[in-house]
């Protein structure tokens, strides 16, 4: 389904697994989200573009590239 819909998809954990012995290896699971989306274009709508969209967060990169006092960091 990632692999086909990943606009679709976003990704969830109980992180910080609380409760659960032995508690599950992040990166392991972070790798297998990447094998079921197929390309790294797929897991970044997953884990960044979608979850944006859903909940209206902000343009991080729009974000670092502009300073705390509204100028741009090139300024």
């Amino acid at each position: 389904f990632a692999h086909h819909h990943a606009e679709r998809c976003l990704w969830a954990s109980n992180w910080p697994h609380l409760g659960r012995v032995p508690r599950p290896d992040d990166a392991s699971l972070l790798a297998l989200l990447h094998d079921w989306a197929g390309s790294t274009q797929a897991a970044h709508r997953i884990l960044v573009d979608n979850p944006q969209a859903l909940y209206g967060f902000s343009d991080a990169a729009a974000m670092r590239a502009q300073g705390a006092d509204g100028r741009t960091n090139s300024d």
